[in-house]
C-alpha cells in the first residue's frame, strides 16, 4: 500500500460548505514522477554552501494530483501560509531519501559460502 501523509489544519478552510480540517495526500506515482520530475533542485555553491532550491509550481502540481480527495483540490488555494507550508513540506518529504538501514549482522564477507573448516593449501 501507497504511503500516506494527513496534514491537520492550523486554520480549517470552508468548502462547499463544509469546514476541511485536514488535507490528507498519498505518495507520488512512477508516472507523476516522470511527467513533472523534482520538486527542488540541490548543490554546493563554490564556496562550499549547501542550497536547495523548491520549484514551487511542480510543489503545486503535486499538491494537487496527490490530494486524495479530488473534489476538495480547489481548496488548497484558500490555505493560510502555516498550512501551505505544511502541504510543501508533505509534498517535499515523499522526495527526501530514506535513512540507510545498518548492514545486515547475518551478512558474511567470508570467502566460500557453504565451506566450514579449515582450507586446505
Amino acid at each position: 500500500m501507497s504511503k500516506t501523509t494527513t496534514i491537520a489544519l492550523a486554520e480549517p478552510v470552508l468548502w462547499h460548505d463544509q469546514q476541511v480540517h485536514e488535507i490528507a495526500l498519498r505518495a507520488p506515482t512512477f508516472a507523476e514522477f516522470m511527467d513533472l520530475g523534482e520538486p527542488y533542485a540541490e548543490g554546493y555553491a563554490k564556496s562550499g554552501i549547501y542550497f536547495r532550491n523548491v520549484d514551487y509550481q511542480t510543489v503545486r502540481e503535486y499538491a494537487q494530483r496527490l490530494l486524495i480527495d479530488q473534489d476538495k483540490v480547489h481548496a488548497l488555494g484558500l490555505l493560510g501560509l502555516a498550512d501551505a507550508r505544511k502541504v510543501r513540506d508533505a509534498v517535499l518529504d515523499f522526495f527526501r531519501e530514506p535513512e540507510a538501514s545498518p548492514p545486515s549482522l547475518t551478512a558474511s564477507s567470508s570467502g566460500s559460502a557453504g565451506t566450514s573448516g579449515p582450507s586446505s593449501a
